[in-house]
């Protein structure tokens, strides 16, 4: 039984850890559009995830910090914060 709870929670944390990937990944490359730094240059600090179709997130790049909102639809940006 042990070895079968094992597998379990081995099996929810790379889900957990894959899901977590795609969103920081899709985060990195809307960042990168709208500062104009490589997505391999942006580091995503915080996300509060989505609500009402409203994501947002502060990511850091070449030292400096952005705050980034984004609505359905593409609207939104990245500012310098």
């Amino acid at each position: 039984m042990f070895g079968l709870i094992t597998k379990q929670m081995l099996l929810v944390l790379v889900g957990g850890f894959a899901l977590a990937g795609c969103a920081t990944s899709w985060e990195r490359s809307t960042t990168a559009n709208a500062t104009g730094c490589a997505p391999e240059e942006i580091k995503v600090a915080s996300e509060s995830g989505a609500f009402d179709a409203i994501r947002m997130w502060n990511a850091t790049c070449r030292g400096k910090t952005y705050r980034c909102v984004f609505v359905g639809g593409d609207k939104g940006g990245c500012y310098q914060s």
